[in-house]
């Protein structure tokens, strides 16, 4: 994720001197969104809306993701710092038994399934380590794993906080929102944040 999450999207214009800031916003918002919206910003993520909330000073970006990334261990990976775990049980008690699932219960596995040999586990991706040593305690190979170095919700963060577009909102204190919903199924909501004035000071 980069800057085109923010950068150009509010390429605001001087106007009359009797708008206020948040009409100006109100207004500018919804220019942006009929004249450019939905537009894709990356391979299979879109920008939908832009709105703005006069009563909390909230601009608020909604996207939609498509494609490869429309579930929820890709999304897990790239906003909450979650890694996929794809694990060989050696022995012969099955990988979905009862006391696997005990000896495993320390990662706190957000996701726990089994297929034909092979356990997936989603777990926090600041515990691969420790997963792998406890994974080969007790009889399993990790044959492998994803994760998304970077932390999404902080890309976010950084963004507001270097994008100089958006400095007139932040002397304001304005805040800003980001929803992410799946395209196979609109109303499921992968991710949704709001950063407020004490957060990108």
């Amino acid at each position: 994720m980069n800057k085109w999450i923010l950068t150009g999207v509010l390429a605001l214009a001087l106007v009359g001197c009797r708008e206020s800031l948040e009409e100006r916003c109100s207004r500018e918002c919804k220019q942006y969104t009929e004249r450019n919206c939905p537009a894709q910003i990356a391979e299979n993520m879109r920008i939908d809306s832009l709105t703005f909330d006069r009563k909390t000073l909230t601009l608020h970006y909604h996207y939609s993701v498509e494609g490869k990334i429309d579930d929820d261990i890709t999304m897990d990976q790239l906003f909450r710092g979650k890694a996929q775990l794809a694990v060989l049980r050696q022995t012969a008690e099955k990988a979905d038994s009862m006391p696997v699932r005990m000896a495993l219960s320390d990662l706190n596995p957000d996701r726990f399934a089994y297929r034909s040999d092979t356990l997936t586990l989603v777990i926090d991706a600041k515990k691969v380590d420790e997963a792998e040593k406890l994974l080969n305690d007790n009889g399993f190979v990790l044959l492998g794993y994803t994760s998304n170095p970077n932390d999404g919700h902080k890309l976010l963060l950084d963004n507001i906080r270097n994008t100089t577009n958006l400095k007139q909102y932040k002397d304001a204190g304005y805040k800003f929102a980001f929803t992410y919903r799946s395209t196979k199924n609109p109303k499921k909501v992968y991710f949704s944040t709001v950063f407020s004035e004490k957060d990108y000071r």
